[in-house]
């Protein structure tokens, strides 16, 4: 078994301007208009036939793959992701997905009772989820920071700040918040609070392939990133890093034979379960490389501006200022378009009859939509969107 790509490519990489032609290096269904990459993420056809080649040479002898072979294949994804990243492999655990990165992290973290742990209230809710039992378990407190959704940011970290006391153990926030696309200045925060000696752990859904090398210099104790979103590795696959100076209080949620190992490779197996995402995720991070590197998030970016600005226009809203890092555009949809209280059923709407995929949700009293333009959207694809959504029936209010 190897974790690195046998598959070919094809050779060159299509041009940026040829959406169709990189559309189809997806298993995308060609009737529908993606515009929600950022949740779940969508693999590539190489990816696909790289997991199914590791699929087969395990069912055709799962005793040897699994048993004697698996350790080196895990490692060498390992050290692909961690190159990745930018930061050593021993540091690095391979994980399903930052949910249970950040579980670990919190039932591993040695909180007392007393301490605090201050997080800003858009915190992704799973990880805010983690982060709450802990603090029950421990008899801690829990400071949960408001930053209102189109509150600057240099407010919001003064504000996380200004909730640092004496008794603060642990900070954890987003790197990109998940609703609102805001790029905490995750390096500025991290060195303040390793002057003030608090610890910092950072939700990094979001950032592996946007943010080039992620980790690299980023101050902080625990970071939590996922593949399968924006690199494009099956859903599954996810990274957990540790400080060295935390290694050894590691502990998966998961008891299992692994568990008397030393971090990172007692969260390699806790039990048996799929480790094709994982051992496809070199695969992914190759097809990136080959598709164009950090172009390929140049040409995203600029169009979540440019979408940004379109649907502005079109709709007169306001638009959370996008970050030249993020592959993601997070305008407001007026109540003339449709109605705050309305936009769940107008998501699924979309979903059922126009064939759009997209995230609309109510915050701060107004609508707002998540626009993901990764490189195979077009603007084309934003204004099939945007006439949808404007042509969303009142009939569909009492469906």
């Amino acid at each position: 078994m190897t974790a690195r790509s046998a598959g070919t490519l094809p050779s060159p990489a299509p041009e940026f301007d040829d959406v169709a032609a990189i559309r189809s290096l997806w298993r995308l269904d060609p009737d529908v208009v993606h515009l929600n990459h950022g949740s779940y993420g969508a693999v590539t056809k190489h990816v696909v036939a790289e997991r199914r080649r590791i699929e087969d040479r395990i069912d055709a002898n799962s005793n040897r793959e699994l048993r004697y072979l698996l350790e080196f294949a895990l490692n060498e994804a390992r050290i692909a992701m961690a190159d990745f990243c930018g930061v050593d492999a021993a540091g690095l655990a391979m994980v399903e997905n930052v949910t249970t990165g950040a579980s670990a992290v919190m039932e591993s973290f040695p909180l007392r009772a007393g301490d605090q742990v201050v997080v800003p209230d858009d915190l992704y809710p799973s990880v805010a989820m983690a982060v709450q039992r802990a603090c029950a378990r421990a008899d801690a407190e829990l400071v949960t920071v408001p930053t209102p959704f189109l509150t600057p940011m240099e407010e919001c970290v003064d504000r996380v700040l200004s909730a640092v006391g004496s008794r603060t153990r642990l900070v954890v926030t987003d790197h990109i918040s998940s609703l609102s696309a805001r790029v905490w200045p995750v390096h500025e925060l991290g060195s303040e609070l390793r002057q003030r000696g608090v610890v910092y752990a950072v939700d990094a859904s979001h950032a592996p392939g946007p943010i080039p090398f992620p980790v690299r210099d980023l101050t902080c104790d625990f970071w939590m990133g996922s593949f399968h979103k924006w690199v494009g590795a099956p859903r599954g696959s996810a990274a957990l890093w540790v400080a060295p100076e935390w290694r050894s209080v590691m502990r998966s949620p998961v008891v299992s034979h692994a568990n008397g190992w030393e971090y990172p490779g007692l969260f390699d197996w806790s039990g048996t379960h799929d480790v094709t995402p994982a051992l496809a995720t070199p695969a992914a991070i190759e097809f990136l490389e080959w598709l164009g590197g950090l172009d390929v998030w140049e040409r995203a970016t600029r169009l979540a501006a440019t979408t940004a600005e379109s649907l502005q226009d079109r709709w007169g809203g306001r638009v959370v200022d996008p970050s030249p890092a993020v592959p993601m555009a997070v305008v407001e949809v007026p109540a003339s378009v449709v109605s705050p209280d309305q936009l769940e059923r107008a998501a699924r709407w979309l979903s059922d009859v126009a064939k759009v995929e997209v995230v609309l949700y109510p915050m701060s009293g107004s609508g707002w939509a998540r626009i993901s333009t990764p490189i195979y959207v077009s603007e084309d694809d934003v204004a099939t969107f945007a006439q949808a959504l404007e042509s969303f029936p009142a009939s569909a209010l009492s469906a």
